[in-house]
């Protein structure tokens, strides 16, 4: 029997090891303030929070407990703090952080923000938003834009900035022919074996995205007026259709490691008596 709840421990390790890995852990601090109104500052800065969740491939720590550790290391979100904010990472498991400031100049108001590795204390990769329509504008698409230029997942790129209606239509068509409760049936499978989860990460990461709901029939791709336009929008499609795709599975393998866990110290515990 204890060779039994031993095979049990172990895979339960393994299930935990695979999920930590195929999701990295960010921690969004609140915005430097520089001469806005706090609560407005604390409202984009938690937008952005659901901005990065909406992505699906990241676990994003709740508010709660990054305001719990800043109040116990009596630290405050001013000037110059970015090691310690690294520090604080580290004290709430994230594998990285995002930090900056936002403020107004003129009728301008302007956030810059960064991405830095807990680990290295390297900044990866920074985003910067002017909003000359006012504070409105982040909710928007700003924040939208920050989030996934920081991540390394996004198609505004330069070269892209003309065809924003249409990267538009793509993702809206590609939110509405996903669906959810199947690949909510996919992240269940992925638990039922050791290798499930680290492959439903490397398969949900390819593209195109195996069996893709794309159309090339769709009324809305055949009306585009040439080749360039048509492949912006399957980019678009695919990308967030992986998106959708990952935020489905990493929902139900997250609900399948509570479950584990659960199991575990169940069994520990049968097994101490």
């Amino acid at each position: 029997m204890n060779q039994n709840f031993s095979m049990i421990r172990f895979f339960i390790y393994l299930l935990f090891s695979s999920v930590i890995w195929t999701q990295t852990v960010i921690a969004v601090f609140e915005f430097e303030n520089n001469g806005l109104e706090p609560r407005e500052v604390r409202q984009l800065s938690t937008r952005l929070e659901s901005e990065m969740v909406k992505l699906g491939d990241f676990k994003v720590v709740e508010r709660s407990k990054i305001d719990d550790i800043l109040k116990e290391q009596k630290l405050q979100i001013s000037g110059n703090v970015e090691e310690a904010l690294v520090d604080v990472g580290k004290l709430l498991g994230a594998n990285q952080i995002i930090l900056g400031s936002i403020g107004k100049i003129g009728e301008v108001y302007t956030l810059s923000a960064k991405l830095v590795d807990v680990e290295s204390g390297e900044l990866l990769t920074s985003s910067d938003f002017d909003a000359k329509k006012g504070l409105s504008e982040f909710l928007g698409e700003g924040l939208e834009n920050v989030a996934l230029e920081l991540t390394g997942v996004s198609l505004e790129m330069e070269e892209y900035k003309n065809f924003e209606e249409i990267i538009q239509t793509a993702e809206a068509e590609a939110e509405k022919q996903h669906d959810d409760q199947l690949f909510m049936g996919v992240g269940v499978g992925s638990c039922m074996s050791l290798f499930g989860v680290p492959l439903s990460f490397v398969m949900l990461n390819i593209k195109p995205p195996y069996y893709t709901n794309f159309d090339k029939s769709n009324p809305k791709y055949m009306q585009l007026k040439n080749n360039e336009e048509q492949q912006i929008y399957k980019d678009a499609y695919y990308e967030k259709e992986n998106r959708l795709r990952r935020r489905s599975v990493h929902k139900t393998q997250g609900i399948c490691l509570a479950l584990y866990l659960v199991l575990g110290v169940f069994t520990a515990d049968i097994e101490s008596n």
